[in-house]
């Protein structure tokens, strides 16, 4: 059993069904899980709170959470944690290099995919850094870019 942490809390509530999630979403909380046992890969703590604390650095520019800061959602987090977290052990390379996420529609993603976008760019340590996104349209695309445009306006330089 995975030790309760609040890197492996929203797997676990998934794995036990305190939350309702997809057959997918239940997989991938299964294969977090699971990557726990890898002798070929490590979870960094400290990778995913350098991003998490990037995030919260910026604030939300419309709605009635206009000017307070980005504070991530438990399915963000493990998105997050996902992304960030993984290395093959003993090397500075990530096991997750791309990823595929699709949410319901007012759900937050262009805002959460602004911020990593942001990250990658900006605080990840890469030299000539780069991040696609994938639209349907480019007015999809737009928004995304717009929003990353408005979130690195708000950044807190701390």
């Amino acid at each position: 059993m995975t030790e309760r942490t609040k890197y492996t809390e929203y797997a676990l509530d998934v794995i036990d069904h305190k939350i309702t999630a997809s057959k997918y979403v239940y997989l991938s909380c299964k294969r977090f899980l699971e990557w726990f046992n890898r002798d070929d890969i490590e979870f960094r703590t400290d990778k995913v709170d350098k991003v998490v604390t990037f995030i919260a650095r910026l604030k939300h520019y419309m709605g009635a959470s206009t000017d307070k800061p980005f504070v991530l959602t438990n399915w963000q987090f493990f998105i997050i944690e996902n992304l960030f977290g993984w290395y093959y052990r003993g090397t500075k390379k990530r096991v997750i290099k791309n990823a595929y996420i699709e949410v319901g529609r007012k759900a937050g993603k262009t805002t959460l995919l602004s911020a990593i976008a942001l990250y990658a760019l900006m605080a990840d340590g890469e030299s000539g850094a780069e991040v696609d996104c994938i639209a349907n349209t480019r007015q999809q695309a737009k928004i995304l870019f717009d929003t990353a445009s408005y979130l690195a306006e708000t950044l807190d330089p701390k």
